[in-house]
């Protein structure tokens, strides 16, 4: 079984509502659709999201990547998809490209074998809680979408903007949607996009009002010396995001106090490193990673989830309480 033809087109789908976070919004989907097809004629599907406003992919980018990568491809075995994983993160220059092709590798491949993606990498449970998001937009948006995510434990409401962003709607927002969920958790994601005065400045007053959000990610632009300035005075737990993009930026973020957690997913979406080796290198650094490995492994063992998932804490090192905020299945 080979191989035989990779192939990618624009894929542009309306939204019924714009997926606004800190850098902008936007409106409609420009994705690209990647086909890998075998020599079977079996074909596989994958899609590439880029999204310009968070990190500054784009469709025309993640195209010509694939587009460039796929030829190397061909005449290849799809049941080496691990080895040909690698090979996608290292040469392609989008993050987004590198997922499509792996994912059409993998669909073709379980399409081949007659078994589903979720059964491929041993999964039996049917059900998974996570979060759900509530974008930026306006007070009215956030308490309808709040209402609306009755399903939802955990919420993620984004906060944050242009230089010009008007901290008080953040905070009106916040409200609103503690007024229409009043038994959700609540998480705040800037995306980077606040200083660190405003980001206190929310903080404050949400706290004044007596909201207190489970968790902060990302208030400010990637910069150690800020998030640490900003975890001190806000008091909040904060997650870092796009501040982590290499092994060494944990590190960087566990000796400057920056944060309480750190979200290691880009590391691994780009092939910077394996998980495994990510774990070995942090524990050869003295930072500790078993003990909520171990909570996680347990978790989704409970709920009989054998697959890909990332599941977040949220740790207190001064009383040495643990809480579980969220997971999220990646197939």
């Amino acid at each position: 079984m080979r191989i035989a033809h990779v192939a990618a087109k624009s894929l542009d789908i309306p939204m019924k509502k714009a997926f606004g976070i800190a850098g902008g919004a936007q409106e409609r989907c420009r994705n690209v659709l990647v086909s890998v097809t075998l020599d079977t004629g079996t074909c596989g599907y994958g899609e590439a999201a880029p999204l310009p406003a968070f990190n500054g992919e784009t469709q025309e980018g993640a195209l010509h990547a694939v587009q460039s990568i796929g030829p190397t491809l061909e005449g290849r075995d799809p049941h080496s998809w691990k080895s040909l994983a690698g090979e996608i993160a290292e040469r392609s220059t989008s993050a987004s490209a590198a997922c499509a092709l792996e994912t059409a590798i993998l669909d073709a491949l379980t399409r081949e074998l007659r078994t589903p993606m979720r059964l491929f990498f041993g999964g039996a449970g049917e059900t998974l809680t996570t979060d759900i998001t509530i974008t930026t937009g306006t007070t009215d948006d956030a308490a309808r979408e709040a209402r609306a995510f009755s399903a939802f434990r955990t919420l993620k409401i984004k906060v944050g903007g242009k230089d010009d962003h008007d901290v008080e709607l953040d905070i009106a927002r916040v409200l609103a949607v503690r007024d229409a969920r009043p038994d959700a958790v609540l998480l705040l994601d800037a995306n980077g996009g606040l200083s660190v005065d405003d980001a206190v400045r929310l903080s404050d007053g949400l706290k004044a009002r007596g909201v207190r959000p489970a968790l902060f990610e990302q208030p400010v632009a990637p910069d150690m010396e800020a998030l640490a300035e900003v975890r001190s005075r806000c008091g909040l737990p904060i997650a870092l995001d796009e501040s982590i993009t290499r092994p060494e930026d944990v590190v960087r973020a566990h000796k400057a106090g920056a944060a309480d957690a750190a979200l290691a997913a880009s590391v691994f979406h780009t092939g910077a490193i394996a998980i495994p080796d990510l774990k070995s290198y942090l524990k050869s650094q003295h930072i500790e990673v078993r003990r909520f490995e171990d909570y996680a492994q347990k978790l989704l063992e409970s709920v009989k989830f054998h697959g890909v998932a990332m599941v977040e804490f949220r740790h207190d090192e001064r009383t040495g309480r643990t809480w579980l905020l969220e997971v999220n299945p990646r197939f």
